[in-house]
């Protein structure tokens, strides 16, 4: 049986006031629908950071990379803005933060809203293209290429300073690399040297324009109808994704992608810090 991955909970005490009990059920309806194990909340006290310490201590002991807050109001600390805040959970325990309610953190899921159906996102052939930034990675097609994906996704975003965009590009990269190395490679992460060169590659990409980030993944599978047609992308990934496809790349093999909307506060602390 499948080990689930790990989540932390983290909420102010001076922030969820009278409402602690909801904030807590909020928490666990969110690890449970997005398919974590909740390991244990921590309560942060009036003006205090012992828990944010602590929860630190705990995300590296556990080697989890997921904190989940109500709200990202609860991130907030006298004399500490939410970016520091975030940017020391990723600094520090390597961790990702995930909203569980709030329009404009939540990516694709607005409060008091139910969460989208699987057909919700627009899905379409092929990307656009703006001008913007890009990086990309090339790997051979075998196991340990996911690992190496997901450090590429939160180096190449850390880099660019989208904190908030780490948790959910990275579960994406996760479920693409995945689904192409079980196409195009091979389970066996200690292939011998000479067997290499026989090896498949793939190639994931990111990109950042204005208002959106685009995860693509590149294999060497042959297209046929059937690879354009039947996507494999999970409910998790739809949740996120605003739009996804695939596309046949001119030079050949098939490309699978996902589209992030940036936050529009994000999109403004970036415009400030530019």
């Amino acid at each position: 049986m499948k080990m689930k991955p790990l989540m932390y909970g983290y909420l102010r005490l001076d922030v969820a006031s009278d409402h602690v009990a909801a904030c807590e059920a909020q928490i666990q309806r969110f690890a449970e629908y997005e398919g974590f194990d909740l390991a244990m909340i921590f309560h942060e006290r009036i003006h205090g950071a012992t828990a944010l310490t602590a929860l630190i201590a705990e995300l590296r002991r556990s080697q989890s990379h997921h904190v989940v807050v109500p709200s990202m109001e609860h991130l907030i600390r006298p004399g500490m803005s939410r970016q520091a805040v975030e940017a020391r959970l990723w600094c520090e325990a390597n961790a990702g933060v995930h909203a569980a309610a709030h329009a404009g953190n939540r990516i694709g899921v607005f409060v008091g809203a139910p969460y989208p159906d699987r057909e919700c996102p627009a899905t379409v052939t092929q990307p656009p293209h703006p001008p913007g930034q890009m990086d990309e990675i090339h790997l051979a097609a075998t196991t340990t290429a996911v690992s190496t994906a997901q450090r590429h996704v939160r180096h190449t975003l850390s880099r660019w300073l989208l904190i908030e965009l780490i948790a959910p590009a990275e579960r994406i990269v996760t479920e693409l690399v995945t689904e192409a190395v079980g196409a195009t490679g091979t389970a066996d992460p200690h292939r011998k040297w000479s067997e290499v060169t026989d090896l498949n590659q793939l190639t994931v990409r990111v990109r950042r324009t204005d208002q959106h980030l685009v995860v693509e993944v590149w294999d060497a599978r042959q297209v046929g109808p059937h690879l354009l047609c039947d996507l494999p992308f999970s409910d998790q990934v739809l949740r996120l994704a605003q739009r996804c496809g695939r596309f046949s790349p001119e030079q050949g093999g098939l490309a699978t992608w996902c589209e992030l909307g940036i936050p529009a506060q994000t999109i403004e602390r970036l415009r400030v810090t530019e």
